[in-house]
């Protein structure tokens, strides 16, 4: 067992202690400058300080020299390949001895062990007894020092408290304290731990004379040293700004912990009054995500479609009917297209690999044949212990090319955080219940390797209709919604299943590589390398705002111009605007409100969102008031029959008169039939109630005949047979969800005629034509 086994770059919040910190910014500068692959160069100096601590030597400036450092280059190389003071793989670990190496180098330390002869472990073994032979005496209280302070919650995620400058400022008693009531309450709860914490260790430790163990003993201290932190916390803040409402918030909410981690566990003093909380006043959700457009128009932007606070009646329908559905399904298509291409380039690197030559990257014949296919083939027998730095450096001078590592890691398909994207979108759009931090949080495996977060069903007999697929649950947390509601379980469809095969299948070899190194992160759904092949981590949605995107030089970003290409735009600054309004949460709110204007129902919305219940104000957050007006004054439902009865009004026939698969003719039938400006009663809101009483909200009535009912009871049919299968038309999805709305308003409904006539269109439905039009088959 290895001291320190997980999460490498806690090291970095431990103060040095062995080493003056003097000799260590020396080092850390030197470190910074010399080439290294994958971690972070400074965790070189913070594992030096800790062999130094455990081994109870001191580098100063007075001993820098080269005999005394060959003593620590030589014991420091031999206790990290011993295996026993870190867990890595051989390969990384010689990374780390290398980089020691030539950190010495750069600041002008040489002594024989580091010249001459070629570099092997084999010269340290004398060094790697001797380490291994004094592990047995070294203190408790060191190794607990170096073991750290693991947060694990209830479902056995697991976090790290950084309170190594605590132990030396407060003692161990006064740290073991704090860390047992965060740990315990934790792991009663599904989320992260409260940082906020981290807010109390850093007032304690900047000011330790003030604020020593016994304020927390105290009635009156515990209030005092709080009321401070509050100060602190908020000097020089607006109590207007959206930030520091949201502060207040955590702050509140952290206090509340406080007392349950704390003070009901008796472990502080129960404070002589209240701790101070701050009660700011929240943003309702309509009076958030407010921007001007260059036009200087304000459009709330909680949505993937920007939604304007004021627009002309014609507009609305539009982008209620139309609009909303269209974006949603340019994103679609996009994601779809990249999660192809990711998979084939996946698949092309094993294809490469089978016709290597050699994988012996000393010969000379690795270089001058079959390169591409050399390098695909190390990469597929030991992905993450290449030198990925040289290999770069030798591909490109050989070749000429400028920033080979991009070429080659594009050439092979080498799996960085980016291409998981896709996937993510995909899963939001199927279920929109999944969230930013499901998916960050997201446990496929529990430690012992089985399979928790997905499983199948085997003693129910849940089935995917007509589909013969056993049905398989996901399972996963939404921390924001209480310890009691934060379980979110729901059944995946078979396209969702197949994105999630794709993940795992994807993702092996770095879930193989991590589990062997013992770093936790093998158990996440989603994991890659940030770039090239640095050792991989769990995976976060990347962003795509503006200012990012644009800061990108040389042209636009790839995926900027894959937007422009499927929106037919040359303007590629409208392909900006549409990324930039892309993330988790814009996709969940687009879909949920989606499909609240599909069923009219705010129920399903609300579980789709996750909200324990349906709020009156829910759609507040996400439509401006004009959109929820005219909703309300008109019904969804009642929204789309009106382009139901204008494409009626000239045929009867729905599929050939109104051309399905182009909403360029729906866009004309909303023109034609609401050109009207808003009424009075909706641009203002105080005249709602004159309006019902001069009866000017009215009802719309349409009739509508059986092979009407029969073709759109067909497309309909046609769209549930196909999904999955292909990219369905936008229309095609709108209609279908127009019928829907159509055959509940009768089924519901009283009057006879329409059911027979419903019920004599059912036997006529026939979805074979627009089955093969959707498939593209003639």
């Amino acid at each position: 067992m290895a001291i320190i086994e997980n999460y490498l770059h806690r090291l970095r919040h431990y103060p040095f202690r062995a080493v003056d910190q003097e000799v260590a910014d020396t080092l850390l500068k030197a470190a910074s400058q010399v080439p290294f692959t994958g971690d972070d160069p400074a965790l070189t100096v913070y594992l030096l300080e800790c062999y130094c601590d455990l081994s109870g030597l001191r580098l100063t400036q007075a001993v820098l020299t080269p005999t005394y450092i060959a003593t620590i280059h030589d014991g420091f190389c031999g206790a990290l390949l011993s295996g026993h003071l870190i867990k890595l793989s051989p390969g990384r670990t010689r990374v780390f001895c290398r980089h020691f190496a030539s950190t010495l180098q750069k600041i002008n330390i040489q002594f024989p062990s580091m010249q001459g002869k070629k570099w092997t472990p084999k010269q340290f073994d004398a060094h790697i007894g001797t380490w291994t032979n004094s592990i047995s005496q070294i203190p408790e209280e060191k190794l607990a020092y170096w073991q750290g302070w693991p947060i694990e919650n209830k479902k056995c995620s697991i976090q790290w408290m950084h309170l190594a400058k605590l132990y030396n400022t407060h003692g161990k008693r006064f740290t073991d304290e704090l860390y047992r009531g965060v740990r315990v309450y934790s792991e009663s709860r599904a989320g992260p731990f409260d940082r906020g914490y981290d807010r109390i260790v850093t007032h304690l430790v900047s000011n330790p004379l003030r604020w020593p163990p016994s304020t927390f003993k105290s009635p009156s201290e515990i209030y005092n040293f709080f009321a401070d932190l509050l100060k602190k916390t908020f000097k020089g803040k607006s109590l207007k700004s959206r930030s520091t409402i949201d502060l207040g918030h955590r702050w509140d909410r952290h206090i509340s912990e406080v007392y349950r981690s704390f003070i009901d566990a008796r472990i502080w003093a129960s404070p002589s009054r209240a701790l101070p909380v701050t009660s700011l006043k929240r943003f309702r959700g309509k009076e958030t995500h407010i921007k001007v457009t260059k036009a200087g128009k304000k459009v709330r932007t909680k949505l993937i479609t920007p939604l304007p606070l004021h627009v002309t009646q014609a507009e609305a329908i539009h982008i209620l009917a139309v609009q909303i559905s269209k974006d949603i399904n340019i994103l679609r298509e996009w994601a779809t297209n990249k999660a192809k291409s990711v998979i084939a380039a996946f698949q092309n690197r094993a294809e490469l690999a089978k016709v290597a030559t050699t994988q012996d990257i000393d010969d000379v014949a690795f270089w001058k044949l079959n390169t591409i296919n050399n390098i695909a083939a190390l990469f597929e027998a030991r992905p993450y212990d290449l030198p990925w730095n040289a290999i770069v450096r030798k591909y490109g001078q050989m070749n000429k090319i400028k920033k080979s590592s991009t070429v080659l890691t594009k050439a092979l398909g080498i799996l960085s955080t980016r291409d998981l994207y896709p996937f993510q979108c995909l899963l939001i759009l199927e279920h929109p219940q999944i969230t930013d931090s499901f998916l960050r949080d997201f446990d496929l495996y529990d430690r012992n390797g089985h399979a928790t977060g997905i499983r199948k069903e085997g003693g129910k007999t849940y089935l995917i209709s007509k589909s013969g697929i056993e049905s398989v649950i996901i399972s996963g947390y939404k921390p924001r919604r209480g310890v009691n509601l934060s379980r979110q379980e729901f059944e995946l469809t078979p396209a969702s299943i197949k994105i999630i095969d794709d993940v795992i299948r994807l993702t092996q070899q770095a879930r193989d590589y991590l589990r062997s190194v013992g770093d936790d992160n093998w158990r996440k759904l989603f994991i890659a390398s940030s770039s090239g092949i640095v050792k991989p981590t769990s995976t976060t949605t990347p962003r795509w705002d503006k200012s990012q995107t644009r800061r990108i030089m040389g042209g636009p970003p790839e995926f900027v111009r894959e937007f422009a290409n499927i929106m037919h735009s040359s303007d590629i600054n409208e392909a900006f605007e549409f990324a930039a309004q892309i993330t988790p949460s814009s996709i969940r709110a687009s879909r949920c409100v989606e499909i609240y204007l599909q069923t009219g129902k705010t129920e399903i919305m609300r579980e789709c969102l996750g909200h324990d219940k349906t709020d009156k104000k829910l759609l507040e957050s996400y439509l401006p008031e004009i959109f929820i007006m005219l909703i309300e004054s008109r019904s969804v439902m009642v929204i789309q029959k009106i382009i139901i009865c204008t494409a009626l009004k000239d045929s009867p026939f729905l599929a050939e008169a109104a051309g399905f698969d182009r909403t360029e003719e729906l866009e004309e039938f909303t023109r034609n039939y609401l050109s009207e400006e808003l009424p009075a009663y909706l641009k203002d809101p105080d005249k709602v109630n004159e309006a019902l009483e001069t009866g000017e909200l009215d009802k719309i009535v349409f009739s509508i005949g059986v092979k009407s009912l029969s073709t759109l009871l067909s497309l309909r049919d046609a769209t549930r047979l196909t999904i999955g299968q292909a990219i369905i038309s936008p229309a095609y999805l709108h209609w279908a969800n127009i019928t829907n709305l159509v055959s509940e308003y009768i089924e519901n409904g009283f009057q006879r005629e329409l059911k027979r006539k419903l019920a004599e269109a059912r036997r006529l439905v026939d979805p074979s034509p627009f089955v093969r039009k959707i498939l593209g088959q003639q």
